[in-house]
């Protein structure tokens, strides 16, 4: 089973709580899984929170329902519709803690997605060792995702272009469920990109993204661009601009 370790720095967010202006120090927890999937035959499941620090650990849980709005940007909103508990963990060092995760109805039109974020609370007080430090609280979001049943990720390129010695990609997904891009590549194995920032892409959504690719691009000139995602292949043909490499 995959987790995810946590010490200086969150994937999705990081807050401070200083004690003073000097060196930092932050919390070290694990969560297990990565992310939740329930169906119309699961409904419900467990999360493992590890303490992996040397000191107690406070955690406040919170539900978000997860949208995107214009260009793909990631949108929160409060909700009630996942059902957790606790909602509140204090875990000692290298205690494990239990949490429980289920969903009410959700209309089956298609995927709809959460994130149930665990945030790392500051101490009651500073002790008076630790009051030349200072503390980086730490916020993971799990993504949990409710699917609607037999539906899918349709994704396509419905525009590109080059601007500035760099490539726009316009990613549409027309079908049901959410598709996750992986890394772009062309026909001939050249990786355009590996890290794209927001690699999903939520049914209905157009989300536009810049990457700068290798200089192996311009000796193609023409070829294929394939988008790997969890789901599948899209491929969408590409001209190399005429100063490409220039």
């Amino acid at each position: 089973m995959k987790s995810v370790r946590v010490l200086a720095i969150s994937a999705l967010s990081v807050s401070l709580f200083v004690a003073s202006a000097a060196p930092a120090c932050a919390g070290n927890f694990g969560v297990s899984p990565l992310d939740v999937q329930f169906s119309p035959q699961q409904k419900s499941a467990v999360l493992t929170i590890t303490n992996d620090d040397s000191r107690p650990v406070s955690l406040r849980l919170r539900a978000m329902r997860w949208t995107q709005g214009a260009n793909g940007r990631d949108i929160y909103e409060e909700s009630r519709d996942l059902i957790f508990f606790p909602k509140r963990i204090e875990a000692q060092s290298g205690e494990s803690k239990i949490v429980r995760v289920g969903v009410g109805e959700i209309a089956p039109d298609r995927e709809h997605a959460y994130r149930l974020f665990i945030e790392e609370l500051p101490p009651p007080r500073v002790e008076p060792r630790a009051q030349s430090l200072l503390s980086i609280l730490i916020t993971i979001g799990v993504p949990v995702f409710v699917s609607a049943g037999n539906v899918h990720s349709d994704l396509a390129v419905s525009n590109q272009q080059w601007v500035d010695g760099k490539l726009q990609l316009s990613v549409v997904n027309s079908g049901g469920a959410r598709a996750r891009i992986s890394r772009i590549v062309t026909d001939t194995g050249v990786v355009v990109t590996e890290g794209l920032d927001g690699r999903y892409v939520f049914p209905g959504i157009t989300k536009v993204y810049t990457v700068t690719p290798p200089a192996k691009i311009c000796d193609q000139k023409t070829g294929i661009l394939r988008l790997e995602t969890d789901s599948g292949i899209a491929e969408v043909p590409f001209v190399a601009p005429p100063l490409c490499g220039a």
